[in-house]
């Protein structure tokens, strides 16, 4: 079973939460009424399986919704993949090379010797 996608608005609120502003301060910098806030705080943590707000924010966090852009590489791959999105082009390449690099050093640590 794979996690709920969270679209735009309900990313932007996030954001907004774990940058501690307020429901009337977020309803105001999204150009939304305070109940549509609540509306879409409570779409959030039923999608994240949240029962309160600082919650919310820690599975975010772990599951890399809130993490910092990162592009090129494993990482920025795997969290496209998270957020249920296509990887860039470059995150695709970076994977490809991750695996590649991966291939050729698995199993092949000879720096132990046999006792």
């Amino acid at each position: 079973m794979t996690a709920p996608v969270l679209d735009d608005r309900e990313l932007q609120y996030l954001r907004h939460l774990a940058a501690g502003h307020t429901r009337t301060r977020t309803a105001t910098d999204m150009n939304l009424s305070p109940a549509t806030v609540d509306r879409i705080a409570a779409s959030v943590r039923h999608k994240l399986g949240a029962n309160s707000a600082p919650n919310a924010i820690h599975i975010a966090h772990r599951r890399g919704l809130l993490a910092p852009p990162r592009h090129g590489d494993h990482i920025g791959y795997r969290r496209h993949q998270r957020r249920g999105e296509p990887a860039c082009a470059a995150c695709l390449a970076g994977e490809r090379e991750y695996s590649a690099r991966r291939r050729t050093t698995d199993h092949t640590d000879t720096t132990r010797s046999a006792a």
